[in-house]
C-alpha cells in the first residue's frame, strides 16, 4: 500500500514534470490556445510516468475511499493547476461526491476548496449544479476566484447543468454582480449550437440586468443575430440616458451580430 509519504513525493514530480515541460517548450506558446495544449500534453506526459513498477492511475485505484480523499487534500495543496487527471477520475468513480460537496461549502484551504469545485463540475452528478450556482455568489477575500472557478464547473458540467442555470435565471427579477456568471456559463455551454433556449434566456438577461453592457456582450458572443432587433429598440428608446462605454458595447454588439447602427 502507498502511504501518504510517499504519494506527496509523487505530486511533487507532477509539479516537477510540468516545470520541465514548459522550460523546453514555452517558447513554443503564441496563443492561449498553445499554452493549454502544452498543459494538457505535459499532464499527459506523467500519466505515463512510472513508479514501482505502476502508472499513476494504477497507484491511485489501489487507495481505499479514506485514502483519496487523504491524497486529494495533499494533491490540492502540493499540484499546480489542478490534481492529475487519472486522480480526479479515480476519485469520481470510487467516492461518495458528497465528500467534495462539504469541501467546497466548508472554510477549507482555497487550493482543496476550489480542486473540489472542479472535482464536482467533473463527476457528472447533477444534483451538484444547484449547489455550485449558489457557490457563485461567494463572500471574502477568495471571492472572485471561487465565483470564476464555479462558474467553470458548471461549464465543464455541460448539458447537465443547463436546466438548473436556466431555472434560476428565469426565477429572478434583475441581474446584477455574480449573476452574470449565469449567463457567461451559458453561452460558453452552447459552443455555437446557438440552441432556441439559450437565446431567449440571453435576451431575458439583457432585460432583467442592471448591466446592459455585459449583458449585450454576451449576446454578442452567443453570436445570434435575431437579437439585432432587440438592441436596436433598446438603443433608441435609450440613447440619451445611456454612458458611453453601454452605448458602444450595445452599437459593437449590433455590428457583431450583422446588424446596422443606420437611423440611430
Amino acid at each position: 500500500m502507498t502511504d501518504r509519504e510517499n504519494l506527496r513525493e509523487i505530486f511533487k514530480s507532477y509539479n516537477l514534470h510540468l516545470q520541465k515541460k514548459f522550460e523546453e517548450s514555452m517558447h513554443t506558446v503564441r496563443t492561449p490556445g498553445d499554452y493549454v495544449k502544452l498543459m494538457d500534453d505535459a499532464r499527459n506526459g506523467w500519466e505515463q510516468s512510472n513508479f514501482n513498477g505502476k502508472k499513476p492511475v494504477e497507484l491511485f485505484a489501489d487507495l481505499t475511499p479514506t485514502e483519496l480523499i487523504s491524497a486529494f487534500h495533499d494533491a490540492a495543496c502540493i499540484c499546480d493547476e489542478f490534481i492529475p487527471e487519472s486522480l480526479a477520475e479515480v476519485i469520481i468513480k470510487k467516492c461518495d461526491i458528497s465528500d467534495f460537496i462539504e469541501l467546497a461549502l466548508s472554510e477549507t484551504e482555497i487550493d482543496v476548496k476550489i480542486s473540489a469545485i472542479r472535482l464536482m463540475g467533473m463527476s457528472g452528478n447533477a444534483n451538484c449544479a444547484g449547489i455550485l450556482i449558489e457557490l457563485l455568489h461567494a463572500e471574502g477575500e477568495y471571492a472572485d476566484l471561487i465565483s470564476e472557478k464555479t462558474r467553470s464547473a458548471l461549464v465543464e458540467m455541460g448539458d447537465l447543468s443547463l436546466p438548473y442555470i436556466l431555472e434560476k435565471v428565469k426565477s429572478m427579477q434583475t441581474l446584477e454582480a455574480d449573476d452574470f456568471h449565469l449567463l457567461i456559463a451559458l453561452v460558453e455551454i452552447d459552443k455555437g449550437s446557438r440552441s432556441d433556449d439559450i437565446f431567449h434566456m440571453l435576451k431575458d438577461g439583457f432585460r432583467k440586468s442592471d448591466d446592459k453592457a455585459l449583458a449585450a456582450r454576451c449576446l454578442s458572443d452567443f453570436g445570434d443575430g435575431r437579437a439585432v432587433t432587440m438592441l436596436r429598440s433598446y438603443l433608441a428608446a435609450n440613447m440619451d440616458s445611456l454612458d458611453d462605454d453601454t452605448m458602444h458595447e450595445i452599437q459593437g454588439a449590433i455590428l457583431n451580430l450583422g446588424g446596422s447602427l443606420e437611423a440611430l
